[in-house]
């Protein structure tokens, strides 16, 4: 599913700033990092925001690393922003005391590298810990990021007295299907083994209003399965299928539907192997999808302070104008939706839409900043992502690129919403990418590193004349799945 959330800044060459935010800032950004004896790259590189540099531990499988979070502070995910060198197995352990004890919050044997998004549920603490056991290669543990943050406000409806499990099999007593609802990650359920068809369901006590399902499995996971949804235990809709999985946590959005039963239907195990069946510490269900987060700062390139105006004061209007394109004076800065896969961002303005001040009365190319005098008359915009801010810039070479073009400054130009070639969603640039590729890894694609997103506007100001320009709609979507 791909949702997205919108901010509006309207006006130029004042714009207020109007937006509501969703407030899900990294908590480790910044903060102080300690980690086991004889590291190689300092640990507190790893709570930098930058991938640049990195946190290396000594090689072997024994290592480990925390952060301080300053104080106790309620969060649910961790994020690990693993380099080459990752951790196969490990564990997330918490703690309000420097030295313990810890309470563990994941334990996966099964790691893959690359960026592992852990759910963990609501926790409070100030310490939180990476705990490597079996590294995946012949270095120690790496890791570029480690983040916490608090991203899903929703209630686990599957969770508490009203909710029971019941599945198709239990391996054994101690791996019953109630296990799987108990909040408890040392915990889970456990199916047979040797057989793809085997189911788990949720009895959430009332009907609900429901739309995600988070299931975390144990190495035993789920390859291909449906999530079914029923009002009376009796006639099943699916609300979502899902192949090729490959175990960790899934995270299954869909439609706003009605249930009371929710069940995991498998058809393939994850693991061809006849001593594995199917097994998960959590299978949780939440009435309100993960939000978009999308919070927004206006910043000032000369000296990095937060301002609401976003201008292009350098320009001298008293001369003919021999710049083309000129970056404007403030760049938007960007804390994005992490705890999604894919995200990115899309660009418009809307200066023929019903009330538009000022509205373009020209033939063509509605999209930038148009003259309040003479409305035909419209100077093009153009954008660009970079993952870093240097104070007092300015950017150069300013690029502008089409979407067929590549250079490591791509430029893209701003379309208009209502005009009549404007196809929405063409104009979505991927930021971050399902297996956190960046910027230039894959020609036709741009990606810029994890961490705050800086975007930068430029204006074409070659035929510009004496007047004042604006918009009456600068529009800055995010979309996500």
């Amino acid at each position: 599913m791909v949702k997205k959330i919108g901010i509006i800044l309207i006006g130029f060459l004042i714009i207020p700033f109007m937006v509501g935010i969703i407030e899900a800032r990294n908590l480790a950004l910044g903060k102080g990092c300690t980690a086991s004896p004889d590291w190689i790259q300092d640990p507190n590189f790893a709570t930098d925001g930058r991938m640049l540099k990195r946190w290396e531990s000594d090689h072997s499988d024994d290592e480990w690393i925390k952060v301080d979070l300053g104080e106790s502070k309620t969060f649910n995910t961790v994020m690990l922003r693993w380099e080459t060198a990752y951790g196969k197995s490990y564990t997330i352990e918490i703690s309000d005391n420097e030295f313990g004890p810890w309470t563990v919050v994941c334990d996966t044997t099964t790691a893959n590298g690359g960026n592992d998004n852990i759910y963990v549920g609501e926790r409070t603490a100030r310490y939180v810990k990476m705990n490597g056991r079996k590294r995946s290669t012949i270095w120690g543990y790496s890791l570029w990021e480690f983040e916490v943050h608090n991203i899903f406000p929703a209630t686990n409806l599957a969770f508490g007295e009203q909710a029971q499990a019941e599945a198709s099999s239990i391996q054994g007593s101690d791996v019953m299907a109630s296990n799987a609802v108990d909040g408890d990650m040392s915990t889970r359920w456990g199916s047979e083994v040797n057989n793809d068809s085997e189911w788990i369901k949720v009895d959430l006590g009332s009907e609900q209003i429901i739309n995600a399902v988070v299931l975390k499995w144990e190495a035993a996971y789920g390859g291909d399965y449906t999530i079914e949804l029923s009002i009376d235990d009796i006639n099943w809709s699916t609300a979502s299928f899902i192949t090729g999985g490959d175990g960790g946590i899934d995270i299954i959005e869909f439609s706003n539907q009605s249930a009371r039963y929710v069940k995991m239907n498998g058809t393939k195990r994850g693991v061809d192997d006849p001593s594995y069946g199917y097994s998960l510490y959590e299978f949780e269900v939440y009435s309100d999808n993960m939000p978009a987060i999308l919070d927004v700062a206006i910043r000032n390139i000369a000296d990095n302070e937060v301002t609401d105006t976003i201008t292009w004061s350098g320009i001298d209007v008293d001369f003919p104008l021999s710049l083309v394109w000129t970056v404007a004076d403030q760049y938007l800065e960007i804390e994005h939706a992490v705890g999604y896969l894919n995200w990115g961002i899309q660009i418009y303005t809307d200066n023929q839409g019903e009330g538009a001040n000022p509205e373009y009365t020209g033939y063509s190319s509605p999209a930038g900043l148009v003259g309040v005098t003479a409305t035909t008359e419209v100077l093009p915009m153009c954008w660009h992502t970079e993952d870093e801010h240097v104070d007092g810039g300015p950017l150069t070479p300013v690029e502008r690129e089409d979407h067929s073009g590549f250079t490591n400054y791509s430029w893209f130009f701003l379309g208009d919403k209502s005009s009549a070639g404007f196809n929405n969603g063409d104009d979505w640039i991927t930021v971050w990418n399902l297996e956190g590729a960046k910027w230039g890894e894959d020609v036709g694609e741009r990606y810029t590193p994890v961490g705050t997103v800086m975007v930068y506007l430029a204006a074409k100001f070659e035929q510009a004349t004496i007047q004042t320009y604006k918009t009456n709609k600068f529009i800055l979507e995010q979309y996500h799945q």
